[in-house]
């Protein structure tokens, strides 16, 4: 362990050199600190010389003014970003017949003939093979236990379940 005169003395100067340390920062942060030769007496530095090099150009060197509020685009510098490729639009599907809007009642056999009796909210049809409803329906067949339909816009085949024959 030191003794205290000299351990006083080894604080003391550590106190110093903080101190200094502290000044000379300060000063170098707010800019106080000013060359020792004046500008015009600074020898300009030669261009860079080799392959390669070029001078600079004095465009390049050239301080942009600051923008003033509500200049230009802001753009979110950090704003999350996926690198993942989009997926490719999911081809249209062709169009389709829509659902039957018959309901089945009943059907009725006359001589070997098949008359089935449907429904639409707006009316009641008795139907025959070959037979048109509304313009957009034909009956194409009739064979129980089924119903078979064209929806003729799309020329596209539906059924529709009529139970058994009797």
């Amino acid at each position: 362990m030191m003794p205290a005169p000299h351990r006083r003395l080894v604080l003391g100067i550590a106190l110093l050199a903080t101190l200094a340390a502290t000044v000379w920062v300060s000063r170098w942060e707010t800019g106080e600190d000013v060359a020792a030769v004046p500008a015009s007496q600074r020898q300009p530095r030669p261009p860079a010389a080799g392959k390669g090099a070029r001078a600079a150009d004095s465009a390049a060197l050239t301080v942009p003014a600051p923008r003033t509020a509500g200049e230009g685009t802001i753009t979110d510098l950090f704003a999350p970003r996926s690198w993942r490729v989009a997926p490719a639009p999911a081809p249209a599907l062709p169009p389709s017949a829509p659902p039957l809007p018959f309901t089945y009642l009943g059907k009725l056999i006359i001589d070997g003939e098949v008359v089935v009796f449907v429904s639409t909210p707006e009316r009641n049809f008795a139907v025959r093979k070959g037979d048109l409803i509304n313009g957009t329906y034909r009956i194409d067949r009739i064979a129980p236990p089924t119903l078979s339909l064209t929806y003729l816009p799309l020329n596209e085949k539906q059924t529709l379940e009529i139970g058994r024959a009797n």
